[in-house]
């Protein structure tokens, strides 16, 4: 069995030890990160909140987003018309079907004919794709 003064000890060790071991772990600038869970797509809203410079078009409640690296590295050929930008609209809040924040109205939006979730944009400047945001 422990001598009085060495269990005083031992416990005073414990304590100090737990002290700094928990000083420690919050002495750090502590940085917060919210997660979202979603079971929908994403908004207009929701999107330009975290990428104000987001160029992006909604067609059939679904909206669809450009300058997405990878899908510029893909070999893609226009397919048939699908629609034009009907309205240019820089509040995402009233986002609707065939509204664009960036694009002009009248441009015309095409169909690829290798992929379903991506669409050519043609403008005066070049062709832009855009990528289908999906929950998933």
């Amino acid at each position: 069995m422990f001598r009085p003064i060495t269990l005083r000890r031992t416990l005073i060790l414990a304590a100090v030890c737990s002290t700094f071991l928990l000083s420690a772990c919050t002495s750090e600038p502590q940085v917060s990160t919210v997660q979202t869970s979603s079971t929908e797509n994403p908004t207009a809203a929701e999107w330009l909140q975290s990428e104000p410079d987001a160029s992006l078009f909604q067609y059939e409640d679904t909206l669809y987003v450009a300058d997405v690296s990878w899908i510029n590295e893909l070999e893609l050929t226009r397919g048939d018309h699908l629609t034009d930008v009907l309205r240019q609209n820089k509040d995402g809040a009233s986002f609707q079907n065939g509204d664009a924040n960036l694009l002009e109205k009248a441009t015309p939006i095409y169909r690829t004919k290798e992929r379903n979730d991506i669409l050519i944009v043609s403008t005066s400047t070049g062709d832009i794709r855009f990528l289908r945001l999906v929950e998933g």
